[in-house]
Order: C-alpha cells, then sequence, then structure tokens
C-alpha cells in the first residue's frame, strides 16, 4: 500500500475529521419513512489545505495524486499530524483543488494554495 508523500510544510486540517452520515432514507407516498444503514461503520472525512505549498511539494503531489493512487482508486497510509495514522483514500468526485499564489520580487517564487478531501478507506 502506498505512502502519502513527506511534504516540506504540515497542512491545515478543516474542520476536524467529519463523520460521514450512513443512513440511506426512502420516503412513501403516505408520508412513511424507511431508513437502513448503509455500510455497517461510520466514515469519516478530512479537508486537508496546504496554503502555501512550493512548486516541488506540487508535483510531488500531483505525480502521486495522478500516477501513484490514480485519483480515488487506490487506499494509502496518511498521518494526521494531530490525531495519527490513518488508511485514506481521496474522496470519490473530489480534484485537487489548486490556485497558483506568486510571490517575491520579480515574481520568482511561485507558491500553490491546495485543498482536498481524505476519507478513511
Amino acid at each position: 500500500m502506498a505512502t502519502f508523500p513527506t511534504l516540506s510544510a504540515d497542512p491545515t486540517i478543516r474542520p476536524p475529521p467529519v463523520p460521514v452520515n450512513p443512513a440511506i432514507i426512502t420516503d412513501f407516498e403516505a408520508g412513511y419513512v424507511q431508513s437502513r444503514p448503509r455500510f455497517t461503520r461510520s466514515v469519516r472525512r478530512w479537508e486537508v489545505t496546504y496554503d502555501a505549498m512550493t512548486g516541488t511539494d506540487y508535483a510531488l503531489l500531483e505525480t502521486f495524486y495522478r500516477e501513484t493512487v490514480l485519483g480515488s482508486s487506490e487506499r494509502f497510509d496518511w498521518t494526521d499530524t494531530e490525531a495519527g495514522n490513518h488508511t485514506v483514500r481521496f474522496t470519490p468526485g473530489t480534484l485537487l483543488d489548486v490556485s497558483m499564489v506568486v510571490s517575491g520580487p520579480a515574481a520568482a517564487t511561485t507558491w500553490y494554495a491546495v485543498v482536498f478531501e481524505l476519507e478513511e478507506a
């Protein structure tokens, strides 16, 4: 199993891990509601934000996302800086949300603001 790459800066985790509601609910015409769990455990999700990622770190993360775990296809080990190790995957349907921030004298330094979501695998 793959391991999330070691980057030069720690991310901001917003908000703390959120449990996903595992219920499937069906409404009927007479006003009745039927519900059942979709799966047998509650899955947590993390929104991970890097406000100023270097170009080198961004290239490493993009390679990991596109070639190692193929987006949401594979699970991997990830260390939450506050809560320890987890086996996760990129949340299905989520892309790396990237914006470029250029700063420094004569725009010599390029930083990336990167946001993505992970969920327990």
